[in-house]
């Protein structure tokens, strides 16, 4: 078991940000997998400890349902699995995209928050905030929010039901 414990499987479909992964985890045997199809044969083979994913899968790479899909058939399959949801997808929406992964049964939560100007004086104070909002729901693990200005934010970024949250339709 201590060999599974070093395996991890990381779901995310771009090539150039599995390769940075692969880097990053230099210490793990790392498996890849580009859609659910090919996360949950990795699951079954490999059994691995830890599962770090991306929403926003094929055949919805802009959206995050397939990310969802893949992320609850993970749980169902190896409840004991600890689940990693590091996504870029639908940001706008970071509390309740967070709030359904761990709805999910994801426990730890990396949320990459970009801003619209390096220079905006409140980014500390909006990290900080949804920080706190994010540590606070039930079974959350860990937190970790990093503030990113790229890709630049604009209104294109969000999902439909984020702009009639907002009510910018």
């Amino acid at each position: 078991m201590a060999e599974d414990a070093r395996k991890l499987l990381i779901v995310e479909d771009d090539r150039g940000l599995q390769k940075q992964l692969k880097w990053c985890f230099d210490g793990y045997d790392v498996l890849f997998a580009e859609d659910r199809e090919s996360a949950l044969g990795e699951l079954r083979r490999h059994q691995p400890a830890v599962v770090l994913q991306d929403l926003g899968l094929p055949p919805d790479p802009e959206g995050v349902s397939e990310g969802f899909a893949t992320l609850q058939e993970i749980l169902q399959a190896a409840p004991a699995t600890k689940v990693i949801v590091v996504t870029g997808a639908a940001q706008g929406i970071g509390a309740a995209l967070t709030d359904r992964c761990v709805s999910l049964g994801a426990r730890v939560v990396a949320i990459r928050m970009t801003l619209t100007a390096p220079g905006c004086g409140m980014g500390d104070i909006l990290r900080q905030d949804l920080h706190d909002a994010v540590a606070a729901l039930p079974g959350v693990g860990k937190v970790d929010v990093t503030l990113v200005f790229d890709p630049p934010w604009d209104p294109s970024k969000m999902s439909d039901e984020a702009k009639l949250q907002l009510n910018m339709f």
